[in-house]
């Protein structure tokens, strides 16, 4: 689906190249001049024979040259595509971009055409969480580093914390995970760090008397390209580790996970909004790392942060839990992916209300600290309530739709992916058009068990124009 063009003039020339398959016809060009070109002939359809002529051209005039070629098919294993809703006159247009995880298998990153064609698959070596397209190159949370790739797949920089090979080595204590934010010279992302606490109280008793415990808490990092830490922000500094959620005593490698942050966005130029899933909170601080304010529910926060939580305008609001993927909005508004894990606190009694997932729009006034709910789609349209006991996104696109991954189902509508064949998890794709609430797309990707026995997954997905910034079609 992809194709490297290389070839060498004796002088510099600029190319050219068209495709043609089944009556589509897609022009490439790439205008700086070279002697030696290497070239991605990228957003080809699978198993398609192409009609392929390259021109190159200079200031002495043209020549060109005409070949056959063939795509590769699909990847073996690859997920299955079952259509839902699909309305492409009604979608936001572009490609839908994406990290597939097959179980512990295979990992990928693909890319779905308006007409659910797939137009770019991408094998790597680790699982990918977050995966964006800027400019012509790829940014990928890959294993337990920060990657940059060109789209055919060659890493062009790596940056970890303990480098190996041509890595560029960050002076951070944890892996890098969940989410990167390109910028135009570095990247913001999340790591993690091992704190010792004296006093961390037990889920079972959030009120009663704490032990001592190592816990492994957030840390947000802005990176220069050279690997030099520009900001830092410890969240066990800024918030209480005394307060716990469900969760936050789930084990790892490097201590109790209290707080597991999964994103982080910049919000204008000072500040930065950022998820605590084992928080079930979403807190908007300076770079210097003051509190402005917390998105929560209010049990067990301390009376040093009381006036920073938002209050709400409507006491019937829901409040997020276990939530992903904040998105700020050009009027203002907060777009959430709320997964909605357990809707309670250990503070209080366990609900007994079914665990659902839902889209929301928060509008958030800072200046009277409070939170109101604008909008939320907590009911698929086409099959009811569903639950992504983890993963998950939520972006706002340009036609005003907002496309959703719910990425980590057990079953639907209270049926297990057991009782239907399929593996332990499957993944939804919606785009949904909030002034109707109907769904434009709603795709379903699984597979047999017994093909990938653990299912798919998908982390997140990005609308974007194309695969190249240097493509005319």
């Amino acid at each position: 689906m992809s194709w490297r063009l290389e070839l060498s003039t004796d002088r510099p020339t600029t190319v050219s190249a068209e495709l043609v398959a089944d009556g589509e016809t897609l022009h490439r060009r790439w205008d700086e001049p070279a002697t030696d070109h290497v070239l991605p002939l990228v957003g080809l359809l699978p198993e398609t024979r192409f009609e392929l002529t390259v021109r190159v051209q200079d200031e002495h005039g043209e020549t060109s040259a005409e070949t056959s070629l063939t795509t590769e098919g699909l990847p073996f294993p690859w997920p299955t595509l079952e259509v839902l809703a699909h309305a492409p006159d009604r979608m936001d247009p572009g490609l839908t971009l994406m990290p597939l995880q097959a179980g512990e298998q295979e990992q990928f990153v693909g890319a779905l055409d308006e007409q659910l064609r797939w137009r770019f698959v991408l094998r790597t070596e680790d699982k990918v969480n977050d995966v964006r397209l800027e400019g012509d190159d790829l940014w990928l949370i890959a294993g337990s580093a920060v990657e940059r790739r060109d789209l055919l797949g060659e890493v062009l920089g790596r940056w970890q914390s303990a480098p190996e090979g041509d890595a560029t080595g960050v002076d951070v204590e944890g892996d890098f995970h969940h989410e990167v934010i390109p910028g135009d010279e570095g990247f913001l992302t999340l790591t993690r760090r091992s704190v010792e606490v004296d006093d961390y109280p037990s889920v079972s008793d959030p009120l009663g008397p704490g032990n001592p415990a190592t816990l492994m808490v957030p840390e947000i990092v802005e990176v220069a390209l050279d690997g030099t830490v520009t900001e830092r922000v410890r969240l066990d500094e800024v918030l209480d580790v005394r307060r716990v959620a469900y969760d936050s005593d789930t084990p790892s490698p490097m201590g109790l996970d209290w707080g597991h942050g999964n994103a982080v966005i910049p919000d204008g130029p000072e500040h930065w909004i950022v998820s605590l899933r084992h928080q079930d909170a979403l807190v908007r601080l300076a770079r210097d790392g003051t509190v402005d304010w917390i998105l929560a529910n209010p049990d067990g926060w301390p009376e040093a942060l009381a006036d920073k939580r938002l209050a709400p305008t409507d006491p019937e609001l829901v409040w997020p839990f276990h939530q992903h993927a904040p998105e700020r909005l050009e009027d203002g508004g907060l777009l959430v992916f709320d997964n909605g894990n357990y809707r309670s606190t250990p503070y209080g009694p366990l609900s007994l209300e079914p665990q659902y997932s839902r889209l929301v729009v928060f509008d958030v006034d800072a200046e009277a600290r409070t939170v109101a709910t604008r909008w939320t789609l907590d009911v698929t349209p086409t099959t009811g309530r569903l639950f992504s006991f983890a993963m998950g996104d939520a972006d706002s696109l340009p036609n005003g739709n907002v496309l959703a991954v719910y990425g980590h189902l057990a079953g639907e509508a209270g049926v297990p992916n057991a009782a239907t064949g399929r593996g332990d998890t499957h993944a939804r794709l919606l785009e949904v058009d909030p002034e109707t609430g109907e769904a434009v797309l709603d795709i379903r990707l699984s597979s047999r068990a017994e093909v990938v026995p653990l299912g798919w997954r998908v982390y997140r997905a990005q609308r974007i124009e194309g695969l190249h910034a240097s493509i005319l079609d």
